[in-house]
């Protein structure tokens, strides 16, 4: 019989793999960079529109989030239990107490309402 010896694998297959490696360390380094940019983006669109004025998540504005919270509470409809003519009057009871309550204050999107005095506003010009 004849003996056979294994051959190494040639430097060719090795040669096939590297351009994948590059390839998918060129495309993990380009979503990084897109999404870095995004950030970026976003951040600088964030300032510049004023939103980071209205944000009270910022640690210095505590005192203005405690005053902004609505302590309020009204009366909801349960969303579990069987649903009979109770149930029904219940809701419609809820409904109509929370629509009066809205239509009380016909003109909360008067345009005079929504402007930057009252809303304190105050953007960069």
């Amino acid at each position: 019989m004849i003996a056979r010896v294994k051959q190494p694998i040639p430097d060719d297959a090795a040669a096939k793999k590297l351009p994948y490696r590059v390839t998918f360390v060129a495309m993990i380094s380009g979503a990084i960079v897109i999404a870095l940019l995004l950030v970026l983006l976003s951040m600088y669109l964030y300032n510049r529109s004023g939103a980071a004025q209205l944000d009270l998540s910022l640690p210095g504005l505590q005192e203005q989030r405690m005053k902004a919270q609505k302590t309020e509470r009204f009366e909801s409809f349960s969303a579990s239990g069987p649903l009979n003519e109770d149930a029904l009057d219940q809701f419609n009871q809820i409904y109509t107490g929370q629509q009066s309550a809205i239509l009380q204050d016909k003109d909360g999107f008067d345009p005079d309402e929504l402007n930057d005095e009252p809303l304190n506003i105050s953007a960069e010009k």
